[in-house]
């Protein structure tokens, strides 16, 4: 660092790191970017008394059993019971869609299959197919599409498409039926330890590794229509996928029923559902109960003892451990968070977003965005963290949640995880979540303590007389208009960099080449 003669030691220099000083001057001007500021120190800064103060008020409205954890740019800034272990509701997801997109990879695809037991002949198959579920928890039919109002902000595999890679294979007729087979998971329809009331909630639908419309059959009622669980979800798929053939041109013969694919058989027609990442996002936004649940499944099948709950949350835990994600009393049950036994910390849940990539990574990217999309589509407007807000939201009887990102008005990021438990989710309860997203929204980070600022590359109107002057001082004086040039440098840099160099009036410039 060069410091200028004559100033005190608390003056600041600002090195200048032009890379085009290096290069002939044509060059220079066209490869100079706008300018950009860094600190050359990543210290970890304190956060005010204000914030401090701010977040007090939020857990002072909050139910006792609460917890609150703050970090900026990975500096943890406020912890209230952050390592006390609670019910996170469908926060619980975030462990769940971390765990399968680092263990099953981001392009990991769901495929469904139509396998035939015969050769076809002439058009002819004289016997059956079967539809193999390949755990796609969104597989869904166009009808189910149009009365649920799936709009093209939800991820969806059309089984419509798959019919029609029937008749295009030349099907024209299948002398016997089609057949379900969903035997690549268990046949446990919710996770035992549920309460029965779920089920007629419909907090999600019967599980099976050939869910079709989320497991649900479609009946018309009292002039409108109403959905029905499938008490067999294989059967309800054959006799969909049925339909779907006769939709397309193909006739099939027999009735539809369940069973396994002939072994050894080729496919004759199959789907792949989106790439997982994908799939996550879907999950992550609308909070996608059923969708969470297979996808334990799935990991599970893939990387543990076989296509169950337990398996896959056997896979989950174990994750968590290597990730140091298993503090004392935590536990999971479940990759909904429907089971009110889960429990975590906001500890925890700051860390897997770290563990995910941060603000950059894939989990953060699935997330809603405040009053902008999924379940945070309607919440936060008019609030200074619409758009800037992004988090997973839970909730329970007697739980919320709120965990994810805030994109800070002054650069850098805050992670956060809120969960209140032991009261019903009141106007209080929701009023201190609002307050807290309001808090972080409008928070500045502290200017660090440094004793330099780093510019990165001129503007490109200085860039060429910048250059010049790199050629040494007879090129300068041949061209008086270069100091004036570093001179309008030097301003704008002042008013184009970050906050923390723009209010030091200390700093000066200095050109090294």
């Amino acid at each position: 660092m060069t410091r200028l003669p004559g100033r005190s030691a608390t003056a600041v220099a600002l090195v200048a790191i032009l890379t085009a000083l290096t290069v002939p001057a044509p060059v220079a001007a066209a490869t100079a970017t706008a300018a950009t500021t860094e600190r050359t120190e990543q210290a970890s800064v304190p956060p005010t008394r204000a914030l401090s103060t701010a977040l007090d008020t939020v857990m002072a409205v909050s139910p006792a059993s609460s917890c609150l954890t703050v970090s900026v740019d990975g500096s943890v800034l406020y912890q209230r019971n952050g390592s006390t272990p609670v019910v996170p509701a469908s926060t619980e997801k975030l462990f769940t869609a971390a765990a399968a997109l680092d263990l099953l990879g981001p392009d990991h695809r769901f495929t469904t299959t139509v396998v035939p037991s015969a050769v076809a002949s002439a058009g002819v198959l004289r016997g059956d197919l079967t539809l193999v579920g390949g755990g796609d928890p969104q597989l869904t039919s166009s009808l189910y599409k149009a009365v649920r109002h799936l709009g093209t902000d939800r991820t969806i595999t059309l089984l419509d498409d798959l019919a029609q890679k029937v008749a295009d294979a030349g099907i024209t007729h299948v002398t016997g039926r089609v057949l379900g087979d969903e035997a690549r998971f268990d046949e446990a329809r919710v996770v035992a330890s549920w309460p029965a009331r779920y089920t007629a909630q419909n907090q999600a639908g019967p599980l099976s590794a050939l869910d079709v419309d989320d497991g649900y059959t479609l009946e018309p009622k009292d002039g409108t229509i109403v959905r029905n669980r499938a008490d067999q979800p294989a059967i309800a798929a054959a006799t969909l996928f049925t339909g779907l053939l006769g939709a397309k041109g193909v006739k099939v013969d027999g009735l539809p029923g369940e069973g396994a694919a002939p072994a050894g058989r080729p496919p004759l027609a199959s789907i792949a559902s989106a790439p997982l990442a994908a799939v996550v996002t879907d999950m992550l936004q609308h909070s996608d109960n059923q969708t969470a649940e297979l996808l334990t499944k799935e990991l599970g099948k893939v990387k543990g003892s076989g296509g169950t709950t337990a398996a896959g949350v056997d896979v989950i835990r174990v994750w968590r451990a290597q990730h140091g994600l298993d503090l004392p009393g935590t536990r999971t049950v479940d990759g909904s968070g429907l089971d009110p036994a889960n429990r975590v910390t906001c500890d925890e849940m700051v860390a897997v977003l770290d563990a995910s990539g941060g603000r950059k990574g894939a989990v953060a990217s699935g997330l809603a965005v405040a009053a902008t999309s999924g379940t945070l589509v309607s919440r936060f407007r008019n609030s200074p963290a619409a758009g800037r807000l992004r988090a997973k939201t839970g909730s329970l009887n007697s739980v919320t949640a709120l965990t994810g990102f805030v994109d800070l008005p002054t650069g850098g990021t805050a992670s956060f995880a809120y969960v209140a438990n032991g009261e019903p989710v009141s106007a209080k309860v929701m009023a201190a979540q609002n307050l807290l997203a309001t808090i972080l929204a409008t928070y500045e980070p502290p200017c660090p303590t440094s004793d330099r600022h780093v510019v990165a590359g001129p503007v490109p109107v200085e860039a060429a007389a910048l250059a010049t002057l790199a050629a040494g001082p007879m090129a300068a004086a041949a061209l008086p208009g270069s100091m004036a040039a570093t001179r309008m440098f030097a301003f704008r840099f002042r008013t184009i960099s970050n906050r923390c160099f723009a209010t030091d009036e200390a700093a000066h410039v200095v050109l090294l080449p």
